[in-house]
Parts: structure tokens; C-alpha cells; sequence
């Protein structure tokens, strides 16, 4: 009798695990391409791309490429890779282009309206609003949702 219990113990253990991985999967699928709202706040980390479109204060950590496109014309954007830093706290140019090939250290860019296109390993904090796509492999999470980068779309405000 007690192995009885035992062996219907293990399977019920079983099939729940089996469907809470599925459950995941279909989570994970579900969210694919979504566009999710998060208040005010993302952090994400992983090894992919990154392409954030908004307005507020980007604090990238990366190691590989990134370009930043100012659309509004009052972005300042902080570059540091560990050797020497360069600020450009001046208003540029609507449509002024930074372009950082091959870049390790930190950027941190703040403006009314800008967008940013990073590809590589990186952990970055967006405050603000706007609209980041994920894609690759690593987490996010916003004030309220989190998740893991799978394609997703993220829409964020204050």
C-alpha cells in the first residue's frame, strides 16, 4: 500500500511538472512581438539587441555596438569606456548620429526625444517614455511586468 501511495505520489509530481513547463512555453510564445506597458521604468540585461525609441535618461552598460540617433535636437549623451570620457552636454543637431563600433563602458544618454540601437552584451536602466524592442537572450522588468527577451515590444511611461 505505501509504495502504491508513493508511485501515484511521483506521477502526480510528474505531470505537474510536465504541465508547468508547458504552461511556460505557451507563456513564453504568448509574449512573443506583444507590446507590453510598464510604468516609467525598464531594466533589462542580456546578449542580443536593443533598440529603445524615447524620451527621458538611457544608462547603457555594453560591450559591442551602439548608435544613438537624436530626434529631438537637446540630447546630451555621456560616453565612458574605462580610459577617457567624452560629454556632450551641448544641444546637438536634430538627427545628429553616434556611432560607437567594437565599444566597451558605459553611455548614458538623457533628451526630450532620441533613439538607440544597441547589439551585444549589455544591462541598461530607461527611465522616462518611450518604446524599447528586445530581442535575444536575457530578462527585463518594469514597475509592473517582467519577462524574459524573446522579441518582445515594450511600451513604457512616467
Amino acid at each position: 500500500m505505501r509504495r502504491r501511495i508513493i508511485t501515484i505520489l511521483a506521477l502526480s509530481a510528474s505531470l505537474l511538472m510536465v504541465a508547468s513547463l508547458a504552461s511556460a512555453q505557451e507563456t513564453d510564445a504568448a509574449l512573443d512581438g506583444v507590446v507590453l506597458q510598464g510604468k516609467g521604468k525598464l531594466v533589462a540585461a542580456g546578449h542580443g539587441t536593443a533598440v529603445l525609441d524615447m524620451g527621458g535618461t538611457l544608462h547603457l552598460r555594453i560591450s559591442g555596438n551602439v548608435t544613438i540617433t537624436d530626434l529631438a535636437g537637446n540630447a546630451r549623451i555621456a560616453i565612458d569606456d574605462g580610459l577617457e570620457s567624452d560629454v556632450a552636454d551641448r544641444a546637438s543637431d536634430r538627427g545628429t548620429t553616434v556611432v560607437l563600433e567594437n565599444f566597451t563602458g558605459t553611455v548614458k544618454v538623457r533628451g526630450r526625444h532620441f533613439r538607440v540601437r544597441a547589439e551585444g552584451r549589455m544591462f541598461l536602466v530607461a527611465e522616462g517614455k518611450g518604446r524599447a524592442f528586445l530581442h535575444g537572450r536575457g530578462w527585463w522588468r518594469t514597475r509592473t511586468n517582467r519577462g524574459t527577451w524573446s522579441g518582445i515590444h515594450l511600451d513604457f511611461e512616467s
